[in-house]
């Protein structure tokens, strides 16, 4: 809401997948050249419970390095140790996340949509086609198929746990993010905990609610056993 309100583009990272979906129109993936566009051209980046890690360049290296000295960062955490961890930031608010948009939200005027979104935004759909045109098609399954298989048929309400190396980066590129209930520890090569994990949040839900576990291979291969568990369960 907040968001709609500025009229500015949304990019999260790996952790935030979800918080809003991929077709929003002010929706952009941060690794793609319309989201990099964004980034360079902005002069104020607002940031909502991040310390910008490794994944979005730390805030500071790539696209984030055009037009830096122009660019004013305020940083909403409930976390006052976030606080320029990975880059310096000129506000920091320290509190609870919902409280803080509230807040904000009331307290902003409306803005007119950014005039370039729509543009970005059909950059970035051509860029995600062109990408899927180029996929084999072949009895061994490529990865990035996996993920445009998968999301027709989990349903949209269903909690999705992410797990493994690689194969997260398919998903990320590839799982269109249709709602706010997936699960990832968020650190780069972190194995080997998603099934576990599903158990715990298909039990925290209830039946009634679908879970999904994507996992690569090595990191299903880790806990296997685990499965005997969710037949228990």
């Amino acid at each position: 809401a907040l968001a709609e309100r500025l009229g500015c583009p949304i990019l999260t990272t790996f952790a935030g997948s979800g918080a809003v979906a991929s077709a929003h129109p002010n929706a952009l993936q941060f690794e793609s050249d319309a989201g990099q566009q964004a980034v360079s051209a902005c002069d104020l980046l607002l940031a909502v419970g991040t310390s910008f890690p490794e994944n979005v360049n730390y805030g500071r290296l790539a696209a984030f390095q055009k037009n830096e000295k122009q660019r004013r960062c305020i940083l909403i955490d409930g976390d006052a140790a976030a606080v320029g961890l990975n880059r310096p930031v000129d506000l920091a608010l320290i509190g609870a996340l919902p409280a803080v948009l509230g807040q904000l939200h009331r307290a902003s005027a409306s803005r007119p949509k950014d005039p370039r979104l729509p543009h970005w935004k059909q950059m970035e759909n051509e860029e995600r086609q062109q990408a899927i045109s180029t996929l084999p098609n072949r009895p061994a399954i490529h990865p990035a198929r996996l993920m445009l298989e998968a999301r027709q048929v989990v349903p949209d309400e269903a909690a999705i746990v992410l797990d493994g190396g690689l194969t997260i980066f398919y998903q990320h590129a590839f799982l269109e993010k249709r709602g706010g209930h997936f699960i990832y520890g968020a650190h780069y090569s972190h194995l080997g905990c998603g099934l576990a994990q599903a158990i715990g949040v298909q039990l925290a839900l209830g039946r009634q609610t679908p879970v999904c576990l994507i996992s690569g291979d090595g990191a299903l291969g880790f806990h296997i056993m685990e499965l005997e568990t969710a037949v228990r369960h």
